[in-house]
């Protein structure tokens, strides 16, 4: 689920990428990539230009402990939206 998100991003195809991460935090939620797909999940709404979603799953990402690169990449992206 979360490399298949990450290509469908990539692909420029947000909204299947966010049903696809989505889904996979529904079935893994302890999953360690759980994060990173949240991360993803919140750009694919900036792809999408729903600013207001994107900010809200980056300030997700940006508090979840323990303090990594993701969290900084999420600060980063939450600049770039202007928040």
């Amino acid at each position: 689920y979360f490399d298949g998100g990450r290509c469908l991003l990539n692909l420029n195809k947000a909204q299947d990428a966010i049903t696809l991460l989505s889904t996979m935090i529904k079935n893994f939620p302890q999953s360690a990539n759980v994060k990173q797909a949240l991360f993803f999940i919140g750009k694919g709404h900036a792809m999408l230009g729903d600013n207001d979603k994107a900010r809200n799953f980056y300030n997700k990402v940006k508090m979840m402990p323990p303090a990594e690169s993701i969290n900084k990449r999420a600060q980063k992206a939450l600049e770039e939206l202007g928040a």
